[in-house]
């Protein structure tokens, strides 16, 4: 008689935390709800599933009719529930003591909501190292699954592994053209194959040995975490040996990064994620009874993975991503200081790069600056807008700006027929050109200042309780540069001892959250100059109103000595499923003066809606 087979089919549905609200109706639409509505018309085939927490919550309050289909079907015993870190994290990037209370959040909501506690957990981006066993194990989960990749690099062979899998692309093909359907149906029609749960296999069979797996994560994913020349020439080796034949053979052993490797990559990601760590620690250090729910809930937000990386979809590229991760980090600071107050000023290396950065905080308002000698301004935080007008990226070198050059013919051809992987689309989704492409390394700071075109360097003067000082010199005139806070207002002072003959410039990069959207505004005594995706240029200049409807906020910039002012946009480049795009990261405004003044304040002031200018 032939073998029979054990099926195990396990699905995986995530959304990160902040994303829109149409993106979320339009996956449930053609994805979530399909998905239940057709497994629930065959109760004898068993199945897992993972819904991430934040989107388990979602629909749970958007769709409850549907999650009464999802909890009948694990009633019934027909579903396996899959666990993981509640937010969606990297659990080998977050500490011990967050895995654990990641993991327990979540199995603990599954239980409460659909009556059952997992045993197993969908290991988030398949991101594979060992000093996450403890936490799992602590926290009652059995296995996780990963990629037959991971055996692979641990010397297992092709032989000794089965992988079944496909990438369902499109919702025509699998609901309506009825693939999920029929799949179904030849599954339960067969003599030989039983659908079966994960824990019911994992309790019933036998081990096949002990094997230890290196770090890792999917084969793409290790191309990804590498800088761009590097991942052209990781990418060239593997067209090599798949033009050779030899790429199955050697597979194993043609090995990218690890995904920590975006925190190398990206500065910003970088900062991100140390700030959260930060955080995270004057959180563990609180006594019990003040280690709120509501608090515990911003640290774990602030965890969640999609906004730290950046890869097929858009990541970190994604505004509204980062903000999410930032309006949480924001907030958990505001909890923490009213618990314990921080001092208003101090120094500290925050994301470990080898150069302090200065804090200066007040119950409003918090800047920090990178002492670099740029003397710029890298985070700029409205408690009460729960916001940093810091949050920007820089432009720099992708991988896939080599597509995109190369002009490849058939680069908007998409597969009409079965199913094409996503990791090999390619498409345009805005027009693109070789300025879209240029910028530099340079960080997107606020305050950055140059002098005839040259920059300024600064050195750290003094810091008080209310403002830090620098001072730079340009031709034998010391020029003085002060930052200070007072309530809702951040004022930079410019002094020297007389008027100097050169230009002055500084330009301030601007997170404002509608980007190029309708919400975001320039005005000027009532009159609306135009949207923050339009170019803006004035002469005679002393103030200006940025109006952002997402924000629900204002900022309010003025200067005590005319200015010639230049507003623009401040695009990027990335890769998401629907094909290269620009994005707005920033709104770029550039002050010009024609000489140094004896004395210069620029202030920006931070505005609720509901507030007078």
């Amino acid at each position: 008689m032939s073998q029979s087979v054990s099926l195990l089919f396990g699905v995986h549905a995530h959304q990160p935390v902040g994303n829109f609200p149409e993106v979320l109706e339009d996956a449930h639409i053609r994805c979530y709800k399909p998905f239940l509505h057709v497994v629930h018309r065959y109760p004898d085939f068993k199945f897992a599933v993972h819904f991430s927490g934040w989107l388990l919550d979602y629909l749970f309050e958007h769709h409850p009719e549907d999650m009464k289909l999802l909890r009948a079907m694990v009633k019934r015993g027909q579903v396996e529930l899959f666990s993981a870190g509640d937010t969606e994290p990297v659990l080998a990037t977050i500490p011990n003591r967050d895995r654990i209370g990641q993991l327990e959040t979540f199995s603990k909501k599954l239980s409460r909501k659909l009556g059952q506690r997992p045993q197993g957990a969908w290991l988030t981006e398949r991101v594979w190292e060992s000093t996450v066993i403890p936490a799992l194990a602590d926290c009652g989960i059995n296995y996780v699954i990963v990629d037959d990749y991971h055996f692979l690099c641990a010397g297992k062979t092709k032989a000794e592994l089965k992988k079944f899998g496909i990438w369902p692309e499109t919702y025509q093909w699998v609901y309506e053209k009825g693939w999920l359907e029929q799949f179904i149906q030849g599954a339960l029609s067969s003599s030989r194959i039983t659908t079966s749960h994960y824990c019911d296999y994992h309790a019933s069979e036998k081990s096949r040995g002990i094997i230890y797996l290196p770090t890792t994560s999917y084969i793409e994913m290790n191309e990804w975490t590498l800088p761009a020349e590097q991942a052209n020439r990781y990418a060239d080796l593997i067209q090599q040996a798949k033009a050779s034949g030899a790429y199955e053979h050697n597979k194993p052993f043609l090995r990218g990064g690890i995904w920590k490797n975006f925190f190398s990559r990206y500065p910003e990601s970088n900062w991100m994620h140390k700030r959260m760590l930060s955080l995270s620690q004057r959180f563990a250090l609180l006594p019990g009874k003040q280690q709120s729910a509501r608090i515990r809930e911003k640290l774990y937000a602030s965890q969640a993975n999609d906004a730290y990386w950046h890869g097929l979809f858009g990541g970190l590229y994604l505004p509204h991503l980062r903000r999410a991760v930032f309006n949480n980090i924001v907030e958990l600071e505001a909890m923490l200081d009213l618990i314990v107050p921080r001092p208003a000023i101090y120094k500290e290396d925050t994301d470990l790069d080898g150069v302090e950065e200065i804090y200066l905080n007040n119950r409003m308002l918090q800047v920090i600056s990178k002492l670099d000698g740029t003397a710029s301004i890298c985070e700029f935080d409205a408690y009460k807008l729960k916001h940093n007008f810091g949050d920007t990226l820089r432009r720099q070198e992708e991988h896939y700006y080599r597509k995109i050059k190369c002009d490849i013919p058939n680069l908007q051809r998409q597969s009409e027929s079965g199913i094409a992987s996503a990791h090999d689309r390619l498409s345009f989704k805005h027009q693109i050109n070789s300025a879209d492409l240029e910028g530099g390394m340079n960080a997107q700071t606020l305050f950055i200042e140059s002098i005839n075109d040259h920059s300024m360097i600064y050195q750290l003067e003094s810091k008080q309780d209310s403002c830090i000082k620098f001072q730079t010199e340009f031709n034998g005139y010391k020029i003085n540069k002060k930052i200070e806070l007072i309530e809702n207002q951040l004022l930079i002072t410019y002094t020297s001892k007389s008027r100097i003959e050169a230009n002055l410039k500084t330009e301030l990069n601007l997170a404002m959250p509608s980007c190029d959207g309708v919400g975001g505004k320039y005005v000027i005594d009532e009159l609306v100059l135009g949207g923050f995706g339009q170019r803006i240029d004035l002469m005679g200049f002393t103030n200006i109103l940025l109006e952002d409807s997402t924000l629900r906020g204002k900022l309010l910039l003025t200067v005590t000595c005319e200015s010639k002012f230049e507003a623009m946009p401040f695009y990027s480049v990335s890769q998401s499923e629907g094909g290269f795009e620009k994005i707005m990261q920033a709104v770029k405004l550039v002050l010009v003066w024609p000489y140094v003044p004896e004395q210069l304040t620029i202030t920006l002031t931070a505005i609720e809606l509901n507030e007078a200018a």
